[in-house]
C-alpha cells in the first residue's frame, strides 16, 4: 500500500527544530520493512511549513493511507490536514501521537478513520493487514478508536513491546534533517550542528500528575540492548554526519546499571569523540557513578524536572523526592563538566504567589545552568486534566494554548493578568541575576566556542521572544491549506476500503 506520514506544524514559538518525529519514524520504518511504499514528511512550524510543495507530493504519490501524529498544540493543524486529504485523495486518514492517545473522542471527527493509542508500530501493521482484507476486523485490534454508528469505539490497549531491538530501524529519510538541533549541548556552533536522535527505552514507572506519559506507553519500562543503541548510533554518524544527539528516552536514568552498560558500549567505540548526547533524567536516579559513566560516553547535557519544591507539593504532583536529592544530582552533574537544565511548572490550581515566592528562593539555591518555567497543562487522560474539569478551572477552550508555554488553568489564588506574567518573570530573574551573567562571562572566556554558541542562542532566544509576543494571547489557526487544495482530483486511482464511517462518506461529511 501506498502510505504518506506527516507531522504536522507546530503554533507555538517554543516549537524550534531540535529534533524528528522519532515516533513516527519508527512506525514509517515498520511499514516500509514490511513492504509497504513509504514517504515521510515533517513540517515543524508554521514559519516553515509549506502546503503547496507538500500537496504537489501528496498529489504525485496519490496516497492510499495518511498517517498523521500531534501533540495537543499541533492537532488543530493536523485536523486540518487530514479534512484536506480526505476531501483531496479521499483516503484513509490514520492518526496516532500524544493527543489522540489521551483523547481518542477526537475519532468522531468525520476527517480521522481510526485512532491508535500508544505503541503504534504492531497496531498500525494489524491495520494494515485489515485494510488490504487479510487481517483482522477493527473490533479485534487492540489499541484503536473507531467510529460505531453515531458513536465511537475504544478497544482494549495493546500489550507493550517488551524486546525493542525487534523492530526495525525508523525512517528519515524525507526529513528535513539539517535544520534539526540541540543547541544546549555547546559542543559545536548551533549553526553547524547536525542533530538526530534515538530511543534506547520506553516508558517511564513514575506516575506524575501533569505527565502524558501513562497514556502514551503505560508505566512498564522497556529497553534495547546497549550494542543496538550504539549500532543505530553510529550508522547515524555514518548515514547522516550527524555531531550532536539527543536521547528520547523519557526517563533516560530508571536503571542506573543499564545506562552504565549503554555509555561504557558508547565510550567503547569512540562516539564521545564524534559527538555529545543530551537526555531527560531524575534527580533521584543519581549516584556518583552513574554520573562518571554518562560524562565517559558523552552525555554533555541533562534535563531535569524540580517540581516538587517542598514535601506539600510532592504529595500533590505526585512526583517524590527530597530537595537535598536534587541539589545533589545537579551538583554532581555540574562538577562533571555535563550542562543542567531544570524545568520549573508554575500555574497548578492551589498556586499561590507566597508559594512561588517560596519555591524560586530555593529554586535559585540550585547549581543549574539554565531554567524553564512552564506553565502547568491538562493535557487528555492526566490526573491534572481530571481534576480541572471535575472544578471547572479550565480557562481556554482552544487546543493551540495548551503547549505549556501559556496559562490554561484558571489559579483561584492569582489573577490570571498576574499569572501570565510570571513565567517570564521568574526567567528574567534566573537569567539576569549578576551570579548567572558572571559565571556565563566566565564560561565564555575560558571556551571561545561557548562564547560562539551563547551569541547563536542568545539571537535565536531575541527571536523566539518577538513571535512568542506576537502569538500570546492571540494563537488562532496559523496554518491554514489553501482551499484549492481542499479540491478533490479529477482522478483516484485508490477507493477507501469500507469503514463504519467510510472514507468516501466521511469526506462528503465535511
Amino acid at each position: 500500500m501506498r502510505l504518506f506520514f506527516i507531522n504536522p506544524p507546530s503554533n507555538t514559538s517554543e516549537a524550534p527544530a531540535w529534533i524528528e518525529p522519532l515516533g513516527l519514524c519508527y512506525v514509517a520504518g515498520t511499514c516500509k520493512d514490511a513492504g509497504h511504499q513509504v514517504e515521510i514528511r515533517d513540517l515543524i512550524n508554521t514559519e516553515i511549513a509549506d502546503a503547496r510543495r507538500l500537496f504537489a507530493e501528496l498529489d504525485e504519490f496519490r496516497p492510499q493511507i495518511v498517517g498523521l501524529t500531534a501533540l495537543t498544540e499541533n492537532f488543530n493543524n493536523g485536523l486540518e490536514l487530514a479534512r484536506a486529504v480526505k476531501r483531496r485523495y479521499g483516503c484513509t486518514v490514520v492518526f496516532g501521537g500524544w493527543h489522540v492517545s489521551g483523547e481518542p473522542s477526537t475519532v468522531l471527527e468525520p476527517a480521522i478513520d481510526v485512532v491508535v493509542r500508544g505503541e503504534g508500530e504492531d497496531t498500525v501493521l494489524e491495520l494494515l493487514d485489515h485494510f488490504q482484507g487479510k487481517g483482522p476486523a477493527l473490533s479485534e485490534i487492540a489499541g484503536i478508536a473507531y467510529k460505531e454508528g453515531s458513536s465511537y469505539r475504544v478497544n482494549p490497549p495493546r500489550t507493550r513491546i517488551r524486546k525493542l531491538d525487534r523492530l526495525p530501524a525508523p525512517l528519515r529519510e524525507g526529513l528535513p534533517v539539517e535544520r534539526y538541533r540541540v543547541p544546549m549541548l555547546f559542543s559545536v556552533p548551533v549553526t553547524k550542528m547536525r542533530t538526530l536522535s534515538v530511543q534506547a527505552s520506553r516508558g517511564c514507572p513514575y506516575k506524575c500528575v501533569f505527565c502524558q506519559t501513562p497514556a502514551v506507553w503505560s508505566s512498564l519500562w522497556t529497553k534495547r540492548t546497549p550494542a543496538a543503541v550504539a549500532d543505530e548510533v553510529q550508522g547515524l554518524i555514518e548515514t547522516y554526519g550527524i555531531n550532536t544527539l539527543g536521547i528520547r528516552d523519557e526517563e533516560f536514568t530508571v536503571r542506573p546499571s543499564w545506562v552504565m552498560e549503554l555509555c561504557d558500549e558508547f565510550a567503547a567505540r569512540g562516539i564521545p569523540q564524534k559527538l555529545g548526547f543530551g537526555c531527560f533524567a531524575r534527580v533521584d536516579d543519581v549516584t556518583p557513578e552513574l554520573v562518571a559513566a554518562m560524562k565517559k560516553g558523552g552525555c554533555a547535557y541533562v534535563y531535569m524536572g524540580v517540581e516538587a519544591t517542598s514535601p506539600e507539593e510532592s504529595e500533590k504532583l505526585q512526583k517524590f523526592f527530597k530537595r537535598e536529592e536534587a541539589e545533589r544530582a545537579f551538583r554532581l552533574y555540574r562538577e562533571a563538566g555535563i550542562t543542567t537544565h531544570g524545568s520549573w511548572i508554575i500555574g497548578f490550581p492551589w498556586d499561590t504567589l507566597p508559594g512561588l515566592e517560596t519555591a524560586y528562593d530555593w529554586i535559585r539555591t540550585i547549581p543549574m545552568d539554565f531554567l524553564s518555567v512552564l506553565y502547568a497543562t491538562p493535557f487528555g487522560s492526566t490526573p491534572l486534566a481530571q481534576y480541572v474539569k471535575e472544578n471547572d478551572l479550565m480557562s481556554v477552550d482552544d487546543l493551540n494554548y495548551l503547549n505549556v508555554n501559556e496559562p490554561t488553568i484558571r489559579t483561584p489564588h492569582i489573577p490570571e493578568d498576574v499569572l501570565r506574567t510570571l513565567a517570564a518573570h521568574y526567567r528574567n530573574r534566573f537569567f539576569f541575576h549578576p551570579r548567572f551573567l558572571a559565571r556565563t562571562a566566565w564560561q565564555c572566556v575560558k571556551s571561545p566556542m561557548r562564547l560562539r554558541v551563547t551569541t547563536e542562542l542568545f539571537f535565536e532566544c531575541l527571536g523566539r521572544y518577538r513571535l512568542r509576543k506576537r502569538l500570546e494571547g492571540n494563537r488562532h489557526q496559523t496554518f491554514v491549506i489553501p482551499p484549492e487544495l481542499h479540491e478533490p482530483l479529477a482522478i483516484h486511482h485508490y477507493r477507501a476500503p469500507s469503514f463504519p464511517l467510510g472514507a468516501v462518506e466521511a469526506a462528503a461529511a465535511l
